[in-house]
C-alpha cells in the first residue's frame, strides 16, 4: 500500500500529493473484484523473488487459477450490468408489475366511465319521468278546472288547452301512448 502510494505521488496527476481515497480502498479492498488483483500481485512477487526457471516451470505445466495472467471471475461492473438489463427485459418483474398495474388502471377508468354513463343515463330518465309527471299534474288541472269561475278569456284560454290535450292524447294513443294506472302518461 505505501508503494502505490509513492507511486501516485510521482504520477503528474498526483503531483507529490498522497492519495486521497484512502478511507475507500481500506473498505473496498477485500471485495471479489480486488482481490484477484492482489493475488496476481502476490504471485507476480512471488515469481520474481523464486527466478525465472520456476516461473516458466509454473506457466509450463497449464495455466493456474493463481497465476497473474489468469482472469478470475469479477462481479460484473455497471456497463454490463446495463446491458443485461436491456437484453432481459421480459424477465424484469419491475416492468411486468407495472404492465398489470396499467392494465388494472385503464380497467378501473373503463368501470368509471360505464358507472358514470349508467349514472347519467338513470338521471336523464329521472328528469323524463318528473317531466312527463308534472306536465300530467297541469293537465289534470286544465281539464279538470271548473268554468264557472273563470272570466270568458279564462274560459276561452281553458277551453283552447283542453282541445290540444284531447288532440295530444287522441294521437299518443293511436301511436301506442297511453295513461297508465299510476295517472302517469307514457309513451312507448
Amino acid at each position: 500500500m505505501l508503494e502505490a502510494q509513492a507511486r501516485y505521488a510521482r504520477k503528474p496527476k498526483g503531483k507529490g500529493k498522497a492519495f486521497p481515497f484512502v478511507h475507500c480502498w481500506l473498505q473496498i479492498r477485500h471485495s471479489e473484484k480486488f482481490a484477484s488483483r492482489e493475488q496476481a500481485n502476490l504471485q507476480a512477487q512471488s515469481n520474481s523473488s523464486h527466478g525465472q526457471d520456476e516461473g516458466q516451470q509454473e506457466s509450463g505445466q497449464g495455466q493456474d487459477s493463481s497465476a497473474p495472467n489468469a482472469k478470475k471471475a469479477q462481479p460484473p461492473g455497471r456497463k454490463k450490468s446495463k446491458e443485461n438489463m436491456k437484453r432481459d427485459e421480459g424477465d424484469d418483474e419491475y416492468k411486468v408489475m407495472m404492465k398489470n398495474l396499467m392494465a388494472m388502471k385503464t380497467e378501473e377508468h373503463k368501470l368509471k366511465k360505464d358507472k358514470w354513463d349508467m349514472d347519467k343515463f338513470l338521471e336523464q330518465r329521472r328528469l323524463d319521468i318528473e317531466e312527463r309527471r308534472l306536465q300530467w299534474e297541469q293537465e289534470k288541472e286544465i281539464m279538470f278546472c271548473d268554468l264557472s269561475t273563470l272570466d270568458n278569456d279564462q274560459r276561452t284560454y281553458v277551453l283552447a288547452k283542453r282541445a290540444e290535450i284531447a288532440k295530444t292524447a287522441s294521437l299518443s294513443s293511436s301511436g301506442g301512448g297511453s295513461i297508465g294506472e299510476s295517472g302517469n302518461f307514457s309513451s312507448v
